[in-house]
């Protein structure tokens, strides 16, 4: 339980307790100072920490005295906030989905994108404010978009290679940088940038964006994929499997396909600049630009990955792909990888140089192991969301992707995992 949800009596209460027993405390954290961590991003061995005390004894009693003041900031982080029902989550999952069709079949130029986005914010505020689509060419930031009164302003880089190609994974991550924009202004009443706002307000906005996310979008063309799904699910017990070490604290997890995928940057030899993207990494207080390397990528045995990722400590989980097609499809891949000397990257800097980490890889060789019908089954399950941007993300995507596959099987009309 947090303090703020008790009442002032209860304050008291726990206040005068703790003063009887001779409670004392001191909540510290371990904060990385490893000079080749904050360089380059992150590293695979444990960093060098130092102990920050964030709360000591005295200051407990301060924050539960009743005549404590709160300053105006904390006060709004208290504030209660409206909530998106189930049904709407449901009904702006549907529209990402739409929204991401609408571009592809559009002409891709910023009155397509003011439709769009205009569309988007009546279903998840129920009004319009936005009357225009401009061009913003600044230093990245915490967002591709950014909306100023009426105007929707859209970063320089996205907006050109929008109108140049069909890429439907980074409209998507315009999409959920619009999103969030428009939940912020239902959520908190207010268009301020996600960097800006408190912590529990950030956490309030990216809760729903969790759950809208979790929700498959309804169509009415999945009845002639019931008899294949139910067919595919009668073999799971020759699915093959991924393995996944989620991100905590600074480490930023694994994910892999044993025995043949399991790929890090090879800190042996020397990082290239890749470019910059705005992070909130584990070694600083606050997101900021960080400039991000990039390695070649080095290919791990298995005897290697199993030393330095036992797979004890991994999540496993089965994906709708034959064990024999998945090991098929992964050195299918591998080979391409190999010949065209491609470069690891643990996050997207640019639309032309996505993240070519170890989760891409293991999205990657799952979704070409797929069948057809599969292939298209996933497509649809993900159209309109952003491709997944940490091992977390990657297991609830393809988590998610299994439980509703369950759910065609069973006859029932899929909608929330």
């Amino acid at each position: 339980m947090h303090l703020s949800d008790l009442t002032r009596p209860e304050k008291e209460a726990l206040s005068t307790h703790l003063r009887l027993i001779g409670y004392a405390c001191q909540i510290s954290e371990s904060a990385i100072d490893d000079k080749m961590y904050l360089e380059y991003g992150f590293c695979n061995g444990p960093p060098h920490t130092k102990k920050n005390i964030l709360l000591s004894t005295s200051e407990l009693f301060v924050l539960l005295d009743p005549q404590y003041s709160a300053s105006e900031c904390q006060k709004l982080d208290l504030t209660e906030t409206p909530e998106v029902t189930t049904a709407q989550a449901q009904a702006i999952r549907n529209q990402l989905s739409v929204c991401a069709g609408d571009w592809l079949d559009s002409d891709k130029t910023p009155n397509s994108l003011l439709r769009i986005a205009r569309h988007l914010e009546w279903t998840v505020i129920g009004c319009n404010s936005i009357e225009n689509v401009s061009i913003f060419d600044e230093e990245p930031g915490p967002s591709k978009v950014i909306q100023k009164s009426g105007k929707l302003l859209v970063d320089l880089a996205t907006i050109h290679d929008l109108s140049q190609h069909n890429n439907e994974s980074l409209f998507a991550v315009l999409l959920r940088d619009m999103l969030e924009i428009f939940l912020t202004k239902k959520i908190i009443s207010s268009t301020t940038e996600s960097s800006q706002l408190s912590a529990v307000q950030r956490r309030q906005v990216w809760t729903s964006i969790e759950t809208i996310q979790s929700l498959a979008p309804i169509s009415s063309l999945l009845s002639p994929f019931y008899t294949h799904v139910k067919t595919l699910l009668m073999s799971r017990e020759d699915f093959g499997k991924v393995h996944i070490i989620p991100a905590s604290g600074v480490a930023l997890g694994h994910a892999w396909i044993a025995p043949s995928l399991s790929i890090t940057p090879d800190h042996q030899k020397i990082g290239i600049p890749a470019g910059s993207c705005y992070l909130h990494s584990g070694a600083r207080l606050h997101a900021a630009v960080s400039a991000i390397n990039q390695w070649p990528i080095q290919w791990l045995t298995s005897t290697e990955s199993e030393n330095l990722y036992p797979s004890r400590r991994a999540w496993h989980l089965s994906v709708p792909v034959p064990a024999k097609a998945l090991e098929l499809a992964v050195l299918k891949m591998s080979e391409e990888w190999k010949r065209n000397v491609i470069a690891y990257r643990f996050v997207a800097v640019a639309p032309d140089s996505p993240a070519t980490g170890c989760r891409m890889r293991v999205w990657t060789a799952v979704e070409k192991g797929m069948d057809a019908d599969t292939k298209l089954l996933f497509a649809h399950f993900n159209r309109g969301l952003a491709l997944p941007d940490s091992t977390i993300d990657l297991w609830q995507r393809l988590n998610g992707f299994m439980q509703w596959l369950e759910l065609i099987a069973s006859d029932h009309r899929p909608q929330a995992l």
